[in-house]
């Protein structure tokens, strides 16, 4: 009877209420993230109360400008998946990053006294800023590399006003796009991985929330990897001219500012056009790819020369990039935080340089608080190889059936190359951010198993189970199989089976195999 009773006290529950109740849990917490950054919010508006200063009071009304643009893409992305539970974890997404920001900016106004690369992106942007407005290009320089950036950021400052801390919001939530344009590439490209885990990962991790969350070039290039990344996935899934129109954007947007990052998501591409296999195979599929890898050789020269000119080298040869390798080396060794690299020029330090680079410093090379939490992220991410080490063991047969892996594997490979020979452990955890998305995809592949076998959990499971519907009310009537002369059987129906069968312990069952000719059988009805 209280049974029933709960069940009617439960239908006569408001609606809202009983919806409510039934809410997953798991979502709960994104309203304590988004909590937390109106908090946040809320102290920046009093600082700008209290204080009266331009930076603070300019960056008031960008946020929930932003906001606003983060719900919107939060319902369109909740739309296509169909789960109003996207808007929420995408607005938790948000205020992350603008929490995120906002540490960036305390820990280089406190700690550094101010003194980072964003001051100078920051003047440049001031200068420019006026002229922009009247439409005077003609003080700019060139729009490559570090000029690119002083551009930039007076273009930013044309329509936000000079203020440090909008322009590290618009340089932050660029990065936030990225990061979404990753997840989505994932889901896209591998449906069957641990999805939620790796949207977890890319959105949350302190260290994408950090060292993107400034005016600087990280943030720019995270956003050109995403528009890159999505456009592999679309053009491996369902779209290949939309997919390549992403590419080639997303390439020029990386190649503005770091040439040799677009080397990186070069060789993922061809490794993954290589070794990835096609939807359709056929004559038709080898034509695609015919034409896909002359694209990938056109755009490989381009690269290459944008590099060349980048680097100020004559031909990027192996000896050329061991020198430019070695002049990073020494360049990187000279501030605080050094160690002695490990340079991946064998296959044998190779397990060594990619540790070098992904997981460094450990907890006792650590030398200050951002190095420590630096250090504890990289444990964090070693346990979930630890943890997740069937998955990584799929990545072989992942990179065949699922292109996406092959172009991850490139990435990380390319870019443990290029940055092994950094010696600074400060600068390394910045440029980590570039790559460790793409490990992240390894770690959350799906588990391969051989298809049409299952495990003997999964055999004892599925024995278990309790067939439910019509036929379930009555079982089935067995076949009782009679012995007759001449060595001949027929089988007759009997009775309708009782919970327990009983079987009949006079008929020798082996007696089949002593009798010649062998019997024949035969079903009655």
């Amino acid at each position: 009877m209280s049974g029933l009773t709960a069940v009617s006290n439960q239908r006569q529950m408001p609606l809202g209420f009983f919806e409510k109740l039934n809410a997953r849990r798991s979502d709960a917490w994104t309203n304590y993230v988004i909590g937390a950054g109106v908090v946040v919010y809320a102290l920046l508006v009093v600082a700008a109360v209290v204080t009266g200063s331009f930076e603070f009071i300019d960056a008031v009304p960008l946020v929930p400008l932003l906001g606003y643009f983060a719900l919107r893409i939060g319902r369109s992305l909740a739309q296509a998946d169909d789960d109003p539970a996207v808007v929420k974890f995408v607005l938790a997404a948000f205020a992350a990053k603008m929490i995120g920001t906002t540490a960036r900016y305390l820990v280089t106004e406190i700690q550094y006294n101010g003194r980072s690369d964003a001051i100078d992106y920051h003047q440049f942007g001031k200068y420019y800023a006026p002229l922009f407005r009247r439409l005077d290009f003609s003080e700019v320089q060139s729009i490559s590399g570090t000029d690119f950036i002083r551009t930039f950021s007076g273009i930013v400052y044309s329509f936000t006003g000079s203020s440090a801390i909008s322009g590290a919001l618009v340089m932050s939530f660029l990065s936030f796009i990225g990061m979404l344009l990753l997840w989505r590439a994932f889901r896209l490209a591998v449906p069957e991985g641990a999805v939620r885990t790796y949207s977890l990962l890319i959105l949350f991790l302190p260290s994408f929330l950090y060292w993107s969350s400034a005016l600087g070039k990280e943030g720019w290039s995270v956003f050109g990897i995403g528009v890159v990344s999505y456009g592999v996935a679309c053009a491996i899934v369902k779209s290949p001219m939309r997919g390549a129109a992403l590419v080639a954007l997303g390439i020029f947007m990386v190649t503005l500012l770091r040439p040799h990052i677009s080397l990186s998501l070069f060789c993922g591409m061809v490794l993954a056009a290589g070794i990835g296999k096609s939807r359709k195979p056929g004559a038709k599929a080898s034509g695609v790819r015919l034409i896909v890898f002359g694209a990938l050789l056109v755009l490989g020269f381009v690269l290459i020369g944008q590099a060349e000119t980048f680097f100020g080298v004559s031909n990027l040869t192996q000896e050329t990039g061991q020198t430019v390798m070695a002049e990073a080396e020494g360049a990187t060794s000279e501030a605080g935080s050094a160690f002695a690299p490990v340079r991946m020029n064998t296959p044998v330090n190779a397990p060594a340089a990619i540790g070098t680079v992904l997981f460094r410093p450990l907890p006792f090379e650590a030398s200050n608080l951002i190095a420590f939490g630096t250090a504890a992220e990289g444990m964090f991410i070693l346990g979930l190889c630890c943890k997740y080490w069937r998955r990584l063991k799929s990545i072989p047969r992942c990179m065949r059936n699922r292109p996406y892996a092959s172009y991850c594997v490139g990435i990380v490979l390319s870019f443990t190359y290029a940055f092994s020979a950094f010696s600074n452990f400060g600068i390394l955890a910045r440029q980590r951010i570039q790559v460790m998305p793409f490990f992240l995809v390894l770690v959350c592949l799906p588990i391969w198993t051989r298809e049409g076998v299952i495990s003997t959990d999964e055999a004892i499971e599925q024995r278990d189970i309790v067939v439910e519907g019509p036929y379930a009310e009555a079982p089935l009537s067995p076949v009782i199989y009679e012995a007759t002369g001449a060595g001949e059987a027929f089988a007759t129906k009997g009775e309708p089976a009782p919970n327990q069968p009983t079987y009949d312990t006079d008929v020798d069952p082996y007696a089949r195999f002593q009798t010649q000719p062998k019997p024949r059988w035969r079903r009655n009805g």
